[in-house]
């Protein structure tokens, strides 16, 4: 049991019901062409620089207050995030949030992250204990 250690947190909640952990999602999906990126986003061989912009889904402000109380309350979160804006943001904010309350302990994820890269965004979420998926 001593290896599962990283899926005990003390949430928030009672004896009958405990939450301990959320789930955010994002930006749309790459696959209907609506994550946000930061470029061009190139499908099939065609250029949809029309939509380059995606859908965000949550602002910004708003993101970051839900993974700072969240964290406060010792909860682990999971981000959908797709498009490489998208990615920037969410390890912007989990460095923030690290840096007030410690996530590497709580395993946190970003999930879906059809868009990251393997120089940019790997080491980055690799010392902060993020455990990325991906849907390709």
């Amino acid at each position: 049991l001593d290896g599962l250690s990283h899926v005990t947190h003390r949430g928030a909640g009672d004896d009958m019901l405990r939450f301990v952990g959320v789930s955010v999602t994002l930006d749309g999906a790459c696959g209907c062409l609506d994550c946000v990126q930061q470029k061009l986003l190139q499908w099939k061989g065609k250029r949809w620089g029309a939509i380059r912009n995606g859908i965000a889904r949550v602002p910004e402000d708003k993101y970051r207050a839900l993974v700072w109380e969240a964290a406060r309350r010792g909860m682990r979160v999971t981000t959908k995030a797709d498009g490489e804006a998208m990615i920037d943001q969410v390890i912007k904010i989990y460095n923030e949030v690290d840096a007030e309350f410690g996530i590497r302990d709580k395993r946190f994820v970003m999930m879906h992250s059809a868009f990251a890269h393997p120089q940019r965004h790997m080491p980055r979420l690799k010392e902060l204990n993020v455990l990325p998926t991906t849907c390709i």
